[in-house]
């Protein structure tokens, strides 16, 4: 089955592919449309993750993560420079918006790396120093 790219999926298809085990096709779905699956992405992907944990998948839990991760941290990296005010051309409440996505990004990425670690402990995965 494959879904068009300017498609989202909506969490009833997420739950149906779940059940009918089609675990690559999601990740792999997840992992290219991330910024677009759902308005709230961290919780779309949470019975994702179960799913992962409970069928020991540790590859596509590997898969899952490092893209997530890896979005975030652009995004966090995008939004960093960000918060220098060249020449005082911006003003508090511009600065504070920066600020807020800075934050934001910053928190993305920890939560997901919590998440990661947590996944991978579930699975008693002991693999992590030769990734």
């Amino acid at each position: 089955m494959r879904i068009e790219d300017s498609l989202s999926i909506t969490s009833e298809v997420r739950d149906e592919w779940l059940q009918q085990g089609m675990l690559s096709e999601l990740v792999s779905y997840v992992t290219s449309n991330y910024d677009t699956v759902s308005s709230k992405p961290m919780l779309f992907i949470v019975p994702i993750r179960e799913k992962l944990v409970k069928d020991n998948e540790t590859e596509l839990l590997i898969k899952l993560f490092k893209k997530l991760i890896k979005v975030q941290t652009e995004d966090l990296w995008f939004h960093l420079p960000q918060l220098k005010n060249v020449g005082g051309t911006l003003n508090s409440e511009q600065l504070e918006d920066r600020l807020q996505k800075v934050n934001a990004a910053q928190s993305g990425c920890l939560t997901l790396l919590g998440h990661y670690v947590h996944d991978l402990k579930a699975l008693s995965y002991s693999d992590l120093a030769r990734r």
